[in-house]
């Protein structure tokens, strides 16, 4: 019996010389006997060299990420055994933009969205900027989607005279997403139905029958006006809001509320790429979560939340986080866990120094707004003897923006959180906690004596807190006035100074943002024309 040794320990060279040996003669066996043996004599020919580089190693034991990649560097150049061409065999690539020259009839199997499979990008901001300034310059991920795109349409450029383009209904279990080139043919075709063919149902001899083109009526990207206008507003039903996050979208930009909540125009994930800030917030969301859910966790000294950290960090990152575990991330890996451990003792000091308690994690709170249901979910919820009572919002990053947001007033969703926390005749306290930066910003020092102020002096935030939950109704009332109207407001930094004077003064509403939103999923919807 060959003996075992540790994952995360160190084993002898010899012995695993000896595995990759074997492999290397139970190859060379079996595909003495096999009938199609280029599988097997390329394991024998990467076995054969991973032998051969562990027998000249010179160290005498080796661990397993040492040992991985080895095995990575020899099979990175290992040869591949292909069939020779047979006689009549069918022309043939495997990626769109090889298409090099013209084909009569190309035939696209599987021909499906794989815009999820594209890469993340691996370089963070700040070091692309770095490597700018040394003169590296990285292609970017706008540049690499451009070139996909540039691809996809390869087959149909170098197609003479018939394209056809087999669809899977599923793969790999999952329903498959139509191709990005359905929506160009629905633009082109005036019956898109007659391009689709049932292949279980129907013969082959009916593909591409009866189809007639169209002409692309040409738009032109103008500046978009300042409002759309609704025909008849009364089928939209009552403008409501269940969350914050709907209603602070219909204060400040009605037309992806619309969009959106009435008209369910959601974006597709398939088209965006998650970034790594998102998931390692989400990652410490978690990592928190867990965390305050300890029972004795505020007696708990340093050292004793950083083992708490590093045993929960194997379970959690395998289930939720499986990226971080792969070849290459350990800097991000042992970044997120750094920054959460720095973090973690940050919060728990605050909370310890101003004698609060922890009431409970994603706290659901729900109540009403303007006579309407709303219901939203508070990360932590703090509380002390003396019936106060206190809301944190948790944030990954962020500093500089959450301090704006308290010091013009627009922190909207904390407002709301307290609003909904009972009894609602109390303002709670409310603060943001940064994790990034360990830091707790707030109003004023009343509940939180460390806390980063966004100006030099403090607030009343009973006094803020109110002024800012009735700009909120007197605007809420507003928008819903416009949409019975059949009005929903266009807003995008180009139509800011028109929309302030048509609307006049408004000191009594919230005040309006002047720049574009971000990331506004609408955009190319609202200047293309709706």
């Amino acid at each position: 019996v060959r003996r075992r040794y540790p994952a995360n320990g160190v084993a002898p060279v010899t012995e695993a010389a000896e595995i990759f040996d074997y492999l290397f003669r139970w190859a060379v066996e079996r595909a003495a006997n096999a009938q199609y043996a280029s599988g097997l004599l390329v394991l024998a020919e990467q076995a054969r060299r991973v032998r051969d580089v562990l027998q000249v190693q010179p160290n005498t034991r080796l661990s397993r990420l040492e040992l991985e990649r080895v095995i990575r560097t020899i099979h990175e150049p290992a040869p591949l055994i292909l069939y020779p061409a047979q006689v009549g065999c069918l022309a043939y690539v495997r990626h769109p933009g090889a298409l090099a020259q013209t084909a009569e009839v190309v035939c696209w199997w599987n021909c499906a969205n794989d815009m999820a499979n594209l890469p993340a990008d691996h370089w963070r901001q700040e070091e692309r900027q770095w490597l700018q300034a040394s003169g590296v310059d990285l292609q970017t991920m706008q540049a690499r989607i451009q070139r996909y795109l540039f691809f996809l349409y390869r087959p149909i450029i170098q197609t003479v005279s018939q394209l056809i383009l087999f669809l899977p209904t599923q793969i790999a279990g999952n329903e498959a997403q139509s191709t990005l080139l359905w929506s160009d043919l629905e633009s082109i075709f005036e019956d898109p139905a007659l391009l689709i063919t049932d292949l279980d149902g129907d013969q082959w001899s009916r593909v591409g029958e009866g189809v007639q083109r169209k002409a692309m009526p040409l738009v032109s990207m103008a500046t978009p006006g300042t409002h759309l206008y609704i025909s008849r507003p009364e089928r939209l039903g009552e403008p409501t809001c269940e969350t914050p996050t709907e209603l602070e979208q219909l204060l400040y930009f009605p037309h992806r509320w619309f969009f959106r909540q009435k008209m369910r125009f959601f974006p597709s994930s398939l088209l965006s790429i998650a970034r790594d800030q998102q998931l390692l917030g989400k990652l410490a969301h978690r990592f928190f979560e867990l965390l305050l859910r300890e029972p004795e966790c505020l007696q708990w000294e340093e050292a004793t939340i950083h083992q708490w950290i590093e045993e929960k960090a194997t379970g959690l990152l395998a289930k939720e986080g499986a990226t971080l575990l792969l070849y290459g991330r350990e800097p991000e890996r042992h970044y997120l866990l750094s920054r959460v451990k720095a973090a973690a003792w940050s919060l728990l000091e605050c909370i310890r120094t101003d004698r609060w308690q922890i009431h409970g994690t994603e706290v659901d709170l729900n109540g009403h707004f303007c006579t309407y249901p709303m219901r939203a979910r508070a990360d932590l919820v703090l509380y002390r003897p003396d019936n106060e009572w206190a809301i944190i919002d948790l944030k990954w990053s962020g500093t500089q923006r959450r301090k704006n947001l308290l010091a013009s007033e627009e922190d909207l969703q904390l407002v709301l959180y307290s609003y909904l926390l009972p009894p609602q005749e109390y303002w709670a306290y409310t603060a943001f906690f940064i994790i990034e930066d360990a830091r707790m910003i707030a109003r004023n020092r009343k509940a939180f004596q460390n806390a980063v102020l966004p100006s030099r002096d403090s607030t009343d935030h009973l006094e803020v807190n109110q002024r800012i939950f009735e700009k909120i109704e007197k605007t809420f009332r507003w928008r819903q006035e416009q949409l019975l109207q059949g009005i929903v407001e266009l807003r995008y930094e180009c139509n800011a100074a028109a929309l302030e004077d048509a609307y006049g003064n408004m000191l009594d509403r919230l005040e309006m943002r002047k720049e574009d939103t971000y990331r506004d999923d609408y955009y190319a919807l609202v200047w293309g024309g709706v």
